[in-house]
């Protein structure tokens, strides 16, 4: 079988992972890598997804990760801060500063929201999602429109 090349393509960068988006006309196929080095790559059938995509402002789940880590080292910090002295309470102090600021880092690298089209399948549940973000995010509309008409080409043809 010939392959053809893709119709378009949408590269996204989210914190945790970075997305290659390859659109032919009867498939799109996602190729991931995420930060901590695992590859992915799925196929998903445009015949199983619905064209009427949904527009979703989502916040990066690792924010809730980044405040709980800033509130627990200032915690500990300010516990530590207020003993004796020793070496122990010490590296204590230390250590509760250190994932304060981890925590800060973090909180700070998710706290924008994304838009994100998702796309469901005819069947129900999750089919497509495509973040607005990385290097094509002003591309983000145009990729969005282009799989929503090959959609409606699978689905009358």
């Amino acid at each position: 079988m010939a392959t053809h090349p893709p119709i378009g393509t949408y590269v996204e960068r989210l914190v945790q992972v970075g997305r290659v988006f390859e659109l032919y006309p009867d498939r799109v196929v996602v190729s991931a890598k995420w930060w901590w080095g695992r590859p992915y790559q799925t196929t998903v059938p445009l015949a199983s997804l619905s064209p009427d995509c949904v527009y979703q402002l989502i916040r990066y789940r690792l924010f809730k990760h980044g405040i709980l880590a800033l509130a627990i080292g200032v915690a500990l910090a300010v516990l530590c801060g207020r003993s004796d002295g020793t070496l122990l309470h010490q590296a204590a102090l230390v250590g509760g500063w250190g994932i304060a600021v981890a925590g800060l880092a973090i909180s700070a690298l998710t706290y924008q929201r994304v838009v994100f089209a998702r796309f469901p399948r005819r069947a129900g549940g999750s089919g497509l999602d495509i973040a607005q973000s990385g290097p094509d995010r002003q591309r983000f509309e145009e990729f969005v429109k282009l799989v929503q008409r090959q959609i409606r080409k699978q689905t009358r043809g």
